[in-house]
């Protein structure tokens, strides 16, 4: 179910995510996770309040992500 979430694009997984974690997540900061763009400070807490960019670093290579 998750992969045909990931499939619907930046409007279904924040559909989705709202759903799950019942709070508003901006569209703008999902639509440049999925265009992979380089992480922010300002990407990161607006998708997460009380994430740090310096303690996904490390997530973030071994993915392939971006950086």
């Amino acid at each position: 179910w998750l992969f045909e979430v990931l499939l619907g694009g930046p409007d279904a997984y924040r559909a989705h995510a709202e759903d799950y974690f019942e709070t508003e997540v901006p569209a703008a900061a999902v639509r440049h996770v999925y265009d992979l763009r380089p992480l922010t400070r300002e990407i990161v807490t607006a998708l997460r309040a009380d994430a740090e960019l310096g303690a996904l670093r490390a997530d973030v290579v071994r993915t392939g992500y971006p950086h």
